[in-house]
């Protein structure tokens, strides 16, 4: 990746300016939506520092305020595999505490990260009280799991390229991480720890992507160019012209 000059990140969200533009949230009467709000915490993790661990039974559900996770599994071989990266606004963990079983994979920080924490009362009394909150929940688990299903494909029959473009298009997939914008700030070692390669070959990948103009690169950031194409790449491959 070019070293160019840095771009900053975005503007940091708070708790409670998450929960106001947060349609389920602004649909609650004032008096219960104040209590959803009084009951909802935030936690700050350092890189490296984990959220939550497999095998942990879930008490709460998450978004992202601020900063970058993944969401990975261990294999029995002890290789890793990233089933996800969890960016800003990215809503998760609630289909751990719908099913009350343990939790599947780890979630850790890649990144200075700020996370809303939203405890199993609240879920529940949202799941019995809340239409909005329904269908919200219902699109996500929908959209994770058509995800979970691309990605166990991807991982037997794609490429390294067309991994890494699929990493690339998830860090902003429009109902999944719905708070990123065209410019991802994204290092390198972050994204060589998403797809689970090495940032040798991560950084061929976004040459070739760069040089058929899908990308430009800068220092700590990328930006999607041509946001169809790179789906395009993410999900059928490179066209044996290209």
């Amino acid at each position: 990746m070019r070293a160019l000059k840095r771009v900053p990140p975005g503007n940091p969200t708070s708790l409670q300016g998450f929960l106001d533009q947060t349609a389920w949230y602004r649909a609650i009467d004032g008096e219960r939506r104040r209590w959803v709000a009084s009951r909802m915490t935030e936690r700050r993790l350092a890189p490296g520092q984990y959220l939550a661990r497999g095998g942990e039974v879930a008490t709460h559900a998450y978004s992202v305020l601020e900063g970058l996770l993944k969401w990975s599994l261990c294999n029995r071989d002890g290789r890793e595999v990233t089933l996800s990266s969890l960016g800003v606004d990215a809503w998760f963990g609630h289909g751990t505490l719908l099913g009350r079983f343990p939790r599947h994979g780890d979630i850790v920080a890649l990144r200075e990260s700020r996370v809303s924490c939203m405890p199993q009362d609240v879920f529940d009394w949202l799941l019995q009280e809340s239409l909005p909150f329904n269908a919200a929940l219902l699109r996500n688990i929908n959209h994770r799991l058509q995800w979970f299903i691309g990605s166990f494909s991807a991982r037997t029959t794609m490429p390294v390229d067309d991994q890494v473009a699929r990493a690339l298009a998830g860090m902003f997939h429009p109902d999944l991480n719905p708070g990123a914008s065209r410019a991802l700030h994204v290092s390198q070692e972050e994204l060589a720890s998403l797809t689970g390669f090495s940032r040798q070959r991560c950084n061929r990948a976004l040459a070739r992507l760069r040089a058929a103009g899908v990308i430009a690169t800068e220092y700590g950031a990328i930006t999607v160019l041509d946001t169809a194409r790179l789906r395009a790449i993410g999900t059928n491959g490179w066209p044996d012209v290209g």
